[in-house]
Parts: structure tokens; C-alpha cells; sequence
């Protein structure tokens, strides 16, 4: 096959194009592998000096480990020889103390006699010489001071005060009592003694029995009696015991609502004196309710909006006029009724009273029927009620049972 010129130019010109590219192929190889060498001899290098940098190392370490090894033994060495000089020298001070506490002893047992037996020459002459000028005048003295410590000894008599003195029986407070007997005892001019036995006698109820707890000599002694009834009827002590009574105070039997009320005021003022008036009527308040003997009216005074202790016994009375009326003719709300008592506290004690009744079914499981406390109806509730919704009275009349 015959190329044309111009073909062969172009066959030409790529094989100088090849033989380029395979010539600086071939350098590139070339400068590779003389990086490569370059690359490891420096590797080499500095394996080389890694090795010989490390072993001066160890060798320097173990040069310092070795001086400092030695360094430690003669600071050994040295301080074995200042513990034997120790030794020996607090050897030497007991001794010398020793000398000096023997030498000074002799003196002063030397120097003792003497002195002794100088003060009894002199108190040999001086009691001559004083029984010869005063003996008459001494006898006379001791006769005189004799006649007036006999007179001097006045047997303690309890005397009638001239200001009338309070008792205590530990419900009030020991402060004010406190102060109070004080300034009485100054008035009346009473000494320790006296003080003692007036405290003792003006005690009552679970005041007077501290006086169990304490010895005869504590009971005469106005101190130790004073601190006996501080430690127990103080203010940090009432505090606590206050609030421990509150705890578990419940109405006794035969006990008036007036009378749990008043309790319960005093011991909520004796327990949250530190507390403001608001927060101490609000425990008031939750105390007096939780303390109610009876079941209805205790469950009734938390379903009424009562702000206080007073509303919340006025209320009370009110349930307790309500349940007499129902014990005589069994009809709670036309007892009520009957007795001319206010007509919405009729409606409000009927409607309380239904929504305990309905409390109790369906916590015991009695009563599976929906019915509305409002109106009474069955079918709803009370959102629902279009009674309550019409605007009307929110106590309805009673619907019976």
C-alpha cells in the first residue's frame, strides 16, 4: 500500500509525538526513582539519628538515676549521723537536767527548813505576844459574833403577796406568764427561795406536773425550776408539741363545735406564730375540718366555700340544727324547714346532702345511673343542666330521693 505524502507527514508527525510522550515518560520514572531514593536515604537518616538521639538518652537517664541514687544514700548517711548526734545530745540534757533538778531540790528543801522553822519561831512569839494583848477581846468577839449568827437564821415562812399571782397550766403562754411573775415578785420583794415556792404553788395541770420530774432540792430552787418549764413550755417546744397536738386532735365525745374550734385556734396560734395571719387562719381552717367528729357535717364543710375558722363553725351549726331537725320527723329539709331556718341554707344543706349520698353510691357501686345534682333529673349532669344554665337558683327545692 503506497502512502500519500501528506499521510505520511501525519505518521511522522505521531510517531515524534510517542516518541516525546515515552521520553518524558521515562524521565518521570527517572525522577521517581530518585525521589524514591532520596525518600528512603532520608528515612534512613533519620532512623539513624532517632536511634542514636535515644540511646543518649537512656544513657543520660540512666547517669542521672545513677547520681541521683547516689545523692539519696549520703543524704541517708547523713541523716543517720544527725539522729545518733540527737541522740546523744538529748542524752547529754536529761542528764544535766537531772544534775540541775537534784541540785535544786537540796536547795530548796534546804531553804524550806529553814523558813519553816523561822515561821514557827515567829509565830510562837507573835501568838504570845497577840493572845497576851488581845486573848480577852477575841473571846469577847467570838461570844458577840455567835449571839448574832443565832439571831441571823429566820426560818422561811411563805407570807401573803400583796399582788394576787395567775396560775399557769401550760396552755398559755410561758413567756408572758414569765414576765408576768417576775414583775409580781419584785413587787412583793421575794427572794430566791420565796420565788421557788410561788412558781411551784401556781402551777396547774400539765404545768404541775413537772413538778414529778424533779428532785426536792430542784423544786426550792427558783433556777433550776424556771428552766425546767422553759425546756418544756418554751416557744420552740410549744411550737413543735403544738403541731403534734394539731395532728392528732380529733373531737372527743360530748365535746361542743365551740369548744374544738377554740382549741384548735389556740394550738394553730401556739404552732404558726411565725406564720402570716392568712396562713395561720387557712391551717386553722383545714384543722377544725379534718378534727369534726361527725361524718356528714366534716364532708359538707369541704364541699362549702367557708374562708375561715368562724364561717366554718357558724356553717357547722348550722348542719347540727339541721340533723336535729331530721332526727324528729325524719324529713331532713321540711324539718328544717319547720323550724323557721333560713330558706337557701335549706336548699344548700338538701343539695350538699344529696351530692354526699351520690358520693357514697358510687364509691360503694350501688348506684350505676347518671342523674344531675342540680335538678335531680336522671339522663345528665350538672354541666349539662339546662336548669343551671336558665340562671335559676344554683340550691334547688328538694326533690326526694
Amino acid at each position: 500500500m503506497v502512502l500519500t505524502r501528506s499521510q505520511a507527514k501525519m505518521a511522522e508527525s505521531e510517531n515524534n509525538k510517542f516518541q516525546e510522550i515515552f521520553a518524558f515518560m521515562k524521565e518521570l520514572k527517572q525522577s521517581l526513582e530518585e525521589n524514591q531514593a532520596a525518600q528512603k536515604k532520608m528515612f534512613e537518616e533519620n532512623q539513624a539519628a532517632q536511634k542514636k538521639m535515644f540511646e543518649e538518652n537512656q544513657a543520660a537517664q540512666k547517669k542521672m538515676f545513677e547520681e541521683n541514687r547516689a545523692t539519696q544514700e549520703k543524704t541517708l548517711e547523713k541523716i543517720e549521723e544527725m539522729k545518733s548526734g540527737q541522740e546523744e545530745l538529748k542524752k547529754d540534757i536529761v542528764s544535766v537536767k537531772e544534775e540541775f533538778s537534784n541540785i535544786i531540790q537540796e536547795k530548796m528543801n534546804a531553804t524550806e527548813d529553814k523558813v519553816a522553822s523561822f515561821e514557827n519561831k515567829v509565830r510562837e512569839d507573835i501568838g504570845k505576844e497577840f493572845e497576851q494583848k488581845f486573848g480577852k477581846e477575841i473571846e469577847s468577839l467570838k461570844k458577840q459574833i455567835s449571839h448574832e449568827h443565832e439571831e441571823s437564821k429566820v426560818i422561811f415562812t411563805p407570807s401573803l403577796a400583796t399582788i394576787k399571782l395567775s396560775t399557769f397550766d401550760g396552755k398559755t403562754s410561758w413567756q408572758v406568764y414569765k414576765t408576768q411573775f417576775t414583775m409580781v415578785a419584785e413587787a412583793n420583794g421575794w427572794n430566791p427561795q420565796a420565788k421557788a415556792f410561788h412558781l411551784a404553788t401556781s402551777l396547774r395541770g400539765d404545768a404541775a406536773d413537772i413538778l414529778e420530774t424533779l428532785t426536792e432540792e430542784q423544786r426550792h430552787d427558783f433556777q433550776a425550776l424556771s428552766s425546767a418549764l422553759e425546756l418544756r413550755f418554751g416557744e420552740k417546744c410549744t411550737k413543735e408539741y403544738s403541731r403534734l397536738q394539731l395532728k392528732f386532735r380529733y373531737q372527743k365525745a360530748g365535746e361542743s363545735l365551740q369548744e374544738l374550734a377554740a382549741d384548735i385556734q389556740r394550738l394553730s396560734h401556739l404552732a404558726f406564730s411565725d406564720c402570716p395571719v392568712e396562713t395561720r387562719q387557712d391551717l386553722a381552717l383545714q384543722h377544725f375540718v379534718d378534727s369534726v367528729r361527725d361524718p356528714e357535717t366534716r364532708k359538707a364543710l369541704r364541699l362549702a366555700d367557708v374562708k375561715d375558722i368562724g364561717s366554718a363553725l357558724v356553717f357547722a351549726h348550722k348542719i347540727e340544727a339541721a340533723q336535729q331537725g331530721t332526727r324528729k320527723d325524719r324529713h331532713p329539709i321540711r324539718a328544717v324547714s319547720a323550724a323557721n331556718l333560713d330558706s337557701d341554707f335549706v336548699k344548700q344543706i338538701d343539695y350538699l346532702r344529696r351530692g354526699i349520698r351520690r358520693l357514697k353510691e358510687c364509691k360503694d357501686g350501688r348506684s350505676t345511673e347518671i342523674r344531675c345534682w342540680t335538678c335531680g333529673t336522671a339522663g345528665h349532669v350538672r354541666r349539662n343542666c339546662r336548669v343551671s344554665r336558665s340562671g335559676g337558683n344554683n340550691f334547688p327545692p328538694h326533690q326526694g330521693n
